[in-house]
């Protein structure tokens, strides 16, 4: 059976990493992938769960006269029970452009839902074509106390000294 291009896209958003299995967003609050030479790809996390959804913004960003521009940000709801993703929004300001799916709780442009979840399948193609990938965070440390810190810095001072005095000059006596 075919998939529907939500559940593609969804794919698509956990190869790149930033979904689990469980279909949640990795990171907290925001994430950013540098991959150059390409601009950086930002991820942030615009609400919790909300009847079961998650929305997050992935964009590419410049800055011009000190302005940070999109080019382009889009905004996107997670369904994570269903495995699915959608647009919601698309922003690129250079060319002023700003257009959302459902402008009002109970309406919707179905040509324009169309048109932006199109872009972001080509998007989401095109940021793994070329490499952008979220890093995978090492196993979980336990955060070390500041008495094992003096600790290891005492140990490490004895090694440097042992290490010195086998390294010090020979003298041969006279």
């Amino acid at each position: 059976m075919r998939k529907l291009i939500y559940q593609v896209m969804f794919d698509k958003l956990q190869k790149i990493g930033l979904l689990d299995q469980a279909g949640r967003p990795v990171f907290k609050e925001h994430a950013k992938i540098v991959h150059k030479p390409y601009m950086d790809l930002s991820i942030d996390r615009l609400s919790s769960e909300h009847e079961g959804t998650i929305r997050i913004s992935i964009a590419h960003n410049f800055i011009q006269n000190g302005d940070v521009m999109a080019d382009p940000d889009m905004e996107i709801r997670i369904y994570p029970e269903l495995k699915a993703v959608e647009a919601l929004t698309y922003q690129l300001d250079s060319l002023g452009i700003f257009q959302c799916v459902y402008p009002e709780p109970s309406r919707v442009y179905p040509k324009r839902k169309t048109e932006l979840n199109r872009f972001l399948n080509q998007w989401l193609t095109n940021l793994i074509d070329q490499g952008f990938y979220l890093p995978q965070k090492a196993e979980h440390i336990e955060p070390i106390t500041e008495i094992e810190i003096l600790n290891r810095a005492e140990e490490y001072r004895k090694e440097c000294e042992k290490n010195r005095a086998m390294m010090a000059p020979v003298i041969i006596g006279s």
